[in-house]
C-alpha cells in the first residue's frame, strides 16, 4: 500500500521540490519495482507454500512417528505383560514344587514313623503269641498235675475206705486188738487227715492258679487281637501314605530342573541362616572370652591387693629389722606377691557340666504330639535320584498350636527375623540350643529360662527346626533328647 502511494505521489513530490521529472525513468523504476514487488510476492508464496507443505508433511510424519511409538511401546507392555506373567507363573511353579517337596519330605518321615510303629508293634505280637503259648503250656502241665493230685486224693480215699471196711472212724480205732494198736490208728488218722488237707489245699492252689493262668491267657489274646487289628489299620494307612508318595514322586520325576531350582534356593536360605547363627555364636563366644579376661583380671587385682594388704599388716606388726632383713623380707613379700595362686569358679562350667550330663534325657523343643519329619545330616530323598538334602538340625512337625520350649536351663541370647519368621538362641554355658520358624515369642534377649519354659508358638506349617551347637560345632539333637 505504502508503495503505491509512493508511486503516485512521487511526481508531485519531486515538482514541489523543485527536481526535474523523468517520466521514462520513472515509468522503468516503477516497472522494476512491480517486478520486484512480484518476484518478491511471488517468494512469499512459493516459501509460504513451502511451509504449509513442511507444516503438513512434519505433521504427517509425525502422525506416523507417533504411531509406531504407540505400537512400539503397545508390544513393549505386552511383552512386559508376558514377561511378569511368565515369572508370576515360575513362582507359582517354584512354590508349588517347593510345597511338594516339602509334602514329601514329611509323607517319608510319616512312612518311615509307620514302619518302625509296625515293626515294633509286629514284635509285640510276636512276644504275645510266645507268651500264649507258654501260657497254653503252663495251663496244660497245671490241668495235668492238677488232674493227678485229684486222682491221687481219690485212691487215698479209696484205700482208706477198704482200710477201715464199712466202720467209721470211732470203730476203726476201737477195733483194735492192744492198746498200742489203738494209740497207731488214733495217731495215723489224725496224719492222714492232715495229709488230705495238704492234698484238697494243693488241688484247690493248682484250680486257682489254672484259672488264673487261663485269665492271663484270655486277656493276652484279646491284646494281641487289638494291635493285630492295629496293625493292620497302620499298614492301610502306610499303604495310602506311599500312594501318596507316589503320586508326589511321579509329579516332580518330570520337573527335575525346578527342584534342583528349589533346593539351591533352600541350600541359599539354609546357608544364609546358618552364617546369621554362626555369626551370633562367635559373637558369644567372643563376648564370654572377654568376660572371662575382665573378670581373670579383676581376680589378679584383687589377689594383688590383698597380698600388698598382708604384707602391709605383717610390716607393721613386725618388730624392726636390719636392712638386710628388710630388704629379705620384702623380697620374700614380693616373691609371695608374685607367686600367690587365686581361684575364680566359672559358672558356666557347672552349666555346661549339667546340660552334658543330661545327654540323651533332654526334653523335647515342642509341646505335644510331635514326629521327626527331617533328620540330621545329609541324606537322599526317597523317591528321586539325585535329590540329597542336607540339615544342620532336626525338623519336628508338631500339631496346631504347638510351641517351642527350652531344652534345658539358659540364657536368651539372641531373637531374630529370617525368612517373615523368628529365630530364638539360648545359651546353656558352652552350648547353645536353636529353635526356627517361629511366629511369636514370649521371651526377650538376656532373658533367663528354666527347662520346658515356653519360648514362643511355632509357625502356621507346625514345623519346628531345632538346632544344637558346641561352639560353632553342628551336634546331633536326636543323641541329646529324649
Amino acid at each position: 500500500m505504502l508503495k503505491k502511494i509512493i508511486f503516485i505521489y512521487l511526481p508531485l513530490i519531486a515538482l514541489l521540490a523543485n527536481i526535474p521529472y523523468d517520466a521514462t525513468a520513472q515509468r522503468k523504476r516503477s516497472s522494476r519495482a512491480k517486478t520486484t514487488y512480484s518476484k518478491k510476492r511471488t517468494s512469499t508464496k512459493k516459501k509460504t507454500t513451502n511451509r504449509k507443505k513442511a507444516t503438513k508433511k512434519n505433521a504427517f510424519q509425525s502422525n506416523i512417528e507417533t504411531a509406531e511409538i504407540s505400537d512400539l511401546k503397545n508390544e513393549k507392555a505386552k511383552i512386559q505383560k508376558e514377561i511378569a506373567e511368565k515369572e508370576s507363573r515360575l513362582r507359582s511353579n517354584q512354590a508349588d514344587v517347593n510345597k511338594r517337596l516339602k509334602k514329601l519330605v514329611i509323607l517319608n518321615g510319616e512312612i518311615a514313623d509307620r514302619e518302625k510303629h509296625i515293626v515294633k508293634m509286629q514284635k509285640d505280637i510276636d512276644t504275645l503269641t510266645s507268651h500264649i503259648g507258654i501260657l497254653n503250656n503252663d495251663i496244660r502241665q497245671l490241668l495235668k498235675q492238677l488232674k493227678e493230685r485229684k486222682e491221687h486224693y481219690a485212691q487215698s480215699l479209696k484205700k482208706m475206705q477198704k482200710l477201715k471196711g464199712n466202720r467209721n472212724d470211732l470203730q476203726f480205732i476201737f477195733s483194735a486188738n492192744s492198746f498200742k494198736e489203738m494209740y497207731r490208728r488214733i495217731r495215723y488218722l489224725k496224719e492222714y487227715s492232715a495229709y488230705q488237707r495238704i492234698k484238697g489245699e494243693e488241688i484247690k492252689e493248682k484250680h486257682l492258679e489254672v484259672t488264673k493262668k487261663k485269665t492271663i491267657l484270655v486277656h493276652t489274646k484279646s491284646e494281641r487281637e487289638v494291635l493285630l487289628q492295629q496293625n493292620e489299620k497302620e499298614k492301610t494307612v502306610l499303604i495310602g501314605r506311599k500312594n501318596d508318595q507316589q503320586g508326589v514322586v511321579k509329579s516332580l520325576q518330570a520337573q527335575q530342573k525346578e527342584i534342583k531350582n528349589a533346593l539351591a534356593e533352600q541350600r541359599r536360605k539354609s546357608a544364609q541362616l546358618n552364617r546369621k547363627i554362626e555369626q551370633l555364636i562367635a559373637a558369644e563366644i567372643e563376648k564370654a572370652r572377654k568376660k572371662a579376661e575382665e573378670e581373670a583380671r579383676k581376680a589378679r587385682q584383687k589377689a594383688e591387693e590383698d597380698a600388698r594388704k598382708r604384707a602391709a599388716e605383717l610390716a607393721k606388726n613386725a618388730p624392726e629389722p636390719s636392712t638386710r632383713k628388710n630388704t629379705e623380707s620384702t623380697n620374700k613379700y614380693k616373691d609371695a606377691e608374685i607367686t600367690t595362686p587365686f581361684k575364680y569358679e566359672d559358672p558356666d562350667y557347672k552349666i555346661t557340666g549339667n546340660f552334658e550330663h543330661n545327654k540323651g534325657r533332654l526334653p523335647m523343643p515342642i509341646t505335644g504330639p510331635y514326629r521327626i519329619i527331617s533328620h540330621f545330616g545329609q541324606y537322599n530323598v526317597a523317591g528321586l535320584k539325585n535329590v540329597t538334602l542336607d540339615n544342620k538340625g532336626i525338623n519336628i512337625q508338631g500339631q496346631a498350636g504347638a510351641k517351642a520350649r527350652a531344652v534345658f536351663d539358659g540364657v536368651i541370647s539372641a531373637i531374630f527375623r529370617f525368612e517373615g519368621s523368628i529365630v530364638v538362641m539360648v545359651r546353656h554355658g558352652g552350648y547353645i540350643s536353636v529353635y526356627c520358624n517361629l511366629s511369636s515369642v514370649n521371651v526377650s534377649r538376656d532373658q533367663k529360662v528354666s527347662a520346658k519354659q515356653i519360648l514362643g508358638t511355632v509357625g502356621a506349617d507346625h514345623i519346628l527346626q531345632f538346632q544344637l551347637r558346641k561352639g560353632i560345632t553342628k551336634l546331633n539333637p536326636e543323641a541329646w533328647v529324649r
